[in-house]
């Protein structure tokens, strides 16, 4: 059995779920990196974790988490999407957790969600993968 590439799409999402769930992950050695879309997500901040544009040069061992927070943003789907499709395309995600938060779901943003859906199944095609859905949670 192979490492599994394992995808998370978490909708709805509250703030403070996300403050209270990346530490429970990372307390329950679930990951043990953080990659975030910059420039805007400072609910970690606390963390201080400084990886952005190191983290290539972690073991391929690593496991690792994408945070995208769209807040009902289509423009930010969008770039989400662009910016998944280059990390995904690297070997070295091969064995990534990924994870993205998705808020105040709507038409616009639900069509954008499938558009994620169908570009990472594509880049994921040749791996093994999941896709674990949950509704609003805050």
């Amino acid at each position: 059995m192979g490492n599994k590439c394992s995808l998370y799409l978490v909708y709805g999402l509250s703030q403070s779920g996300k403050s209270t769930l990346i530490p429970q992950l990372y307390l329950n050695n679930k990951i043990n990196t953080i990659i975030r879309d910059p420039p805007n997500y400072i609910e970690l901040q606390a963390f201080k974790w400084n990886i952005w544009g190191k983290w290539w040069k972690q073991p391929v061992t690593t496991k690792f988490i994408f945070v995208a927070d769209a807040s009902n943003n289509t423009d930010k789907l969008d770039e989400t999407k662009c910016f998944l499709e280059q990390l995904l395309k690297n070997s070295k995600l091969k064995q990534a957790k990924i994870l993205i938060f998705i808020n105040k779901i709507d038409m616009s943003t639900s069509l954008k969600i499938s558009e994620l859906k169908q570009i990472l199944q594509a880049i994921l095609v040749n791996n093994e993968y999941y896709f674990q859905e949950c509704c609003a949670l805050s």
